[in-house]
């Protein structure tokens, strides 16, 4: 009786922990995403802010 019982008890901490498991792996991938995201939004600030760079450089040789 009481393996029986062990057995049950220790079966259902194991599928708490393949829940927390599982959870953990789509909050770790969402954040991951999240950061892809995030980092490609700088990528794109960045070249953005580089061709200003250029502009303003040809605008003054121009003017100058």
């Amino acid at each position: 009786m009481l393996d029986e019982i062990t057995r049950r008890s220790f079966l259902s901490f194991l599928e708490g922990q393949i829940h927390i498991n599982t959870r953990l792996s789509q909050v770790c991938h969402s954040f991951v995403e999240t950061v892809r995201w995030v980092d490609s939004i700088l990528v794109d600030t960045k070249l953005a802010l580089v061709a200003i760079r250029r502009s303003r450089t040809q605008l003054a040789a121009v003017v100058s």
